[in-house]
């Protein structure tokens, strides 16, 4: 009997503490939700095992959100979340090693994060496996298809439209491609890395005023210093690589490569 009631007491114990943490949880989410970084720190941090909070609490290291920013914490949460299936934190864990950011340059690694959230359907983890093989020039056909998904889900996303152009481009497609790409403009009209894009495709046409003054117009508005660095590099007249990495093993994790192109 008080071996009964013993376990009885002690099942009490866990449920209330594991109904205080869900509440926590809910508390902490909801603090990040509306803006109140510093009481979402204080409510994650304890529960940071949980995938959830793991993912709220890189997105605030990552960014700079009620800390400091931190891509190396960022990479930590992420990974935590990402281990336990939260398909955004692996594509946010793919774009740190992807470039390099709190964690080693790897773009086999980010490979294999972005494929495993496309399996899972993120539309995000679809488009980025798709750019990195167009920047790594390899299973094009596979990335055409990959980010015509995204487009189906998405078919305003000015990105999703970037990437489904970038890759046309690299199959030498380039009045497709063109009009992908004037596309995202028309649906974001200060978006840099479309307009390098379009300078790109009249380098490649031959006409390097065009290319120059489309790389001169992404310049004024990007933001992004990997996206300075590679249009400075053009508009010196060096040799671009895409921002690719060096070769690694392009794995296609069975997608396909029969699909239509979608209209715009």
């Amino acid at each position: 009997m008080k071996t009964w009631l013993a376990a009885l007491g002690l099942w009490l114990v866990l449920a209330f503490t594991a109904g205080a943490a869900r509440a926590d949880l809910q508390s902490g989410l909801q603090a990040f939700q509306s803006g109140d970084y510093a009481a979402a720190q204080r409510e994650l941090l304890p529960l940071q095992a949980d995938p959830n909070a793991a993912f709220a609490l890189g997105l605030m290291a990552d960014h700079g959100l009620g800390t400091r920013m931190d891509p190396a914490a960022a990479a930590r949460f992420f990974a935590t979340a990402a281990k336990a299936g939260h398909l955004a934190a692996m594509v946010n864990l793919g774009l740190l090693y992807d470039h390099g950011r709190g964690v080693p340059r790897d773009g086999y690694v980010a490979q294999q994060l972005y494929s495993g959230a496309a399996r899972g359907n993120e539309t995000m983890g679809k488009n980025n496996l798709a750019y990195l093989w167009g920047r790594q020039n390899g299973l094009l056909e596979e990335a055409l298809c990959l980010s015509a998904e995204t487009l189906k889900v998405e078919p305003q996303n000015p990105f999703f439209i970037d990437t489904y152009g970038f890759i046309l481009l690299r199959l030498s497609r380039l009045d497709d491609a063109q009009r992908f790409f004037e596309k995202a403009l028309q649906v974001k009209p200060d978006y840099a890395v479309a307009m390098e894009h379009l300078g790109d495709i009249a380098r490649l046409q031959g006409n390097n005023a065009a290319a120059q003054n489309w790389w001169q117009r992404a310049q004024g508005v990007a933001d992004r210093p990997t996206d300075l660095r590679r249009l400075q590099r053009k508009l010196a007249g060096q040799a671009d690589d895409l921002d690719a990495h060096p070769p690694f093993k392009l794995d296609n994790n069975g997608f396909g490569k029969e699909c239509a192109m979608p209209s715009v």
